[in-house]
């Protein structure tokens, strides 16, 4: 009598868990997503605020404060920004790189508190167009996704 209903019961609710569990993955990759898109909008319109939202705020917020004291350039602090993230792009014009950049994702792997994205990136640089693989490294900081590290090989010599 009994056993019947506490199985059922018992396989309902793991049902429900694991049905919670693949929601709340795939809820965790769209956020984890939405960052590279964002991304790759803060580039192409050279948006040094919202590309500054990206970032982790212990990075971001002091990178604001520096901004605002000296008065400076929105594109030089958005240049510093990107130079921090990427070594080698010496000599590139990179308004205009940041302004070719397309970012298509092709992996997301989530190991809370952590992620890595790979996203296929596609940029002009000086004139050709290169498709190179970006690795992205986010952290979950209070339930929001920041960049925390980058990497994009640029180098003309590929």
């Amino acid at each position: 009598p009994l056993v019947l209903p506490v199985a059922a019961a018992v396989a309902v609710l793991l049902v429900v868990v694991f049905a919670v569990r693949g929601v709340s993955g795939a809820r965790q990759k769209a956020q984890v997503e939405d960052v590279v898109s964002e991304l790759r909008y803060a580039c192409n319109n050279l948006d040094t605020n919202a590309l500054l939202d990206l970032i982790n705020p212990s990075v971001a917020d002091p990178l604001r404060l520096v901004a605002l004291a000296a008065g400076a350039d929105k594109t030089a602090v958005l240049e510093q920004i990107v130079y921090a993230l990427n070594d080698g792009l010496e000599n590139i014009d990179l308004e205009r790189a940041l302004r070719s950049l397309t970012m298509e994702v092709k992996e997301v792997q989530i190991k809370k508190p952590e992620a890595l994205v790979v996203a296929a990136c596609t940029i002009d640089v000086e004139g050709e167009t290169f498709v190179r693989d970006a690795y992205l490294y986010l952290q979950s900081i209070q339930g929001k996704w920041y960049i925390i590290d980058m990497d994009l090989d640029l180098s003309l010599d590929w």
